[in-house]
């Protein structure tokens, strides 16, 4: 027979684990008691220890909606871990593109299985910067990850024609900051004006006579003629 003696104190060794000691009246026994593991024998006294069973506990992660504030459950990512009663759990935060976790607290293992960690990660918000190339100054674009983007009217530029954004717009908001560059087209009608002045009588100034509007490609040379005036060079 085995019985725990009360004058021995019990030894916490390890998370889960202790030594207690019992008196035995038959040492030729089986050294196997109930389960439990004895380490040594003084006498009639055994050093028995004890090991506390793992219980479950479930791990959930929580990503921050595109449409409000409030938090969905990631269902497939939940975790059922084990640990032993009383001991704290080890739960980590995952690693989601565009998210960043929250702070978060163990919490002591119960033996029903009822523990459950909540894991929150919050969404961050991220910049797509324009450079308008020359052209008309647009504003920057702050978005949180995944948010739909609405690109903005194209910049103007006077003598050419706007192509494109170099990289794209995308569709909806990225997991990093974006530069975007205007890319243009030359105008292959951009008016520009040949002005015509006759000097003047009374002084060494001149003075406006004639104007002609043409257009030509941006870049390119000009096509400007000079005009006959009589008694004028």
């Amino acid at each position: 027979s085995v019985s725990k003696l009360s004058e021995y104190k019990e030894e916490k060794v390890a998370s889960g684990t202790y030594y207690y000691y019992c008196k035995i009246t038959n040492k030729n026994e089986s050294r196997n008691i109930s389960g439990k593991t004895e380490t040594s024998i003084l006498s009639n006294v055994i050093k028995v220890t004890v090991v506390e069973g793992e219980y479950e506990y479930k791990v959930e992660h929580y990503q921050q909606n595109i449409e409000n504030n409030e938090y969905s459950l990631v269902q497939a990512d939940t975790q059922i871990l084990k640990g032993i009663k009383n001991t704290f759990t080890n739960a980590a935060a995952k690693n989601y593109e565009g998210f960043t976790s929250q702070n978060f607290s163990q919490q002591k293992i119960e033996s029903d299985n009822s523990t459950i960690i909540k894991i929150y990660y919050s969404r961050n918000s991220y910049t797509i910067n324009f450079d308008s190339n020359g052209g008309s100054s647009i504003l920057p674009i702050t978005l949180k990850y995944g948010e739909k983007i609405i690109a903005p009217a194209n910049p103007e530029r006077t003598g050419y024609t706007f192509a494109e954004w170099n990289p794209e717009v995308p569709a909806t908001m990225p997991d990093k900051t974006l530069q975007l560059t205007a890319v243009w087209l030359e105008g292959e009608a951009t008016p520009y004006k040949v002005e015509h002045y006759l000097q003047n009588v009374s002084d060494n100034l001149y003075t406006l006579s004639d104007t002609d509007n043409k257009s030509g490609k941006t870049n390119s040379n000009t096509n400007a003629v000079s005009k006959i005036y009589t008694g004028f060079t």
